[in-house]
């Protein structure tokens, strides 16, 4: 249950500009918030995996178009992407 009293600030890009490790370990327990025409979906962040880019061969960036089109963008850049035709996962690109 979300604490209805709970404020929260959106992370700044800088935020995103650490190693992913790091910014990896820092988002499990964070509320991620879409808000669209005035419609709110709110999910916490309960699981996290950290790639090291291009030269890391188990990230999907290796492997699938989106990643390799993705993970040269700025910090902070979020984007979907399906899994094994099951599931959804949210990718967000970080780098120092």
């Amino acid at each position: 249950m979300l604490d209805s009293g709970a404020v929260a600030e959106p992370f700044e890009r800088e935020w995103f500009m650490r190693h992913p490790m790091r910014v990896a370990h820092d988002l499990v327990g964070a509320m991620l918030v879409v808000d669209r025409n005035g419609d709110q979906v709110v999910a916490r962040i309960v699981e996290v995996e950290a790639y090291g880019g291009m030269e890391d061969l188990a990230s999907h960036a290796t492997m699938y178009r989106v990643g390799r089109e993705t993970i040269g963008s700025a910090p902070g850049v979020l984007y979907m992407q399906r899994s094994y035709g099951l599931h959804t996962m949210t990718n967000i690109v970080a780098h120092e």
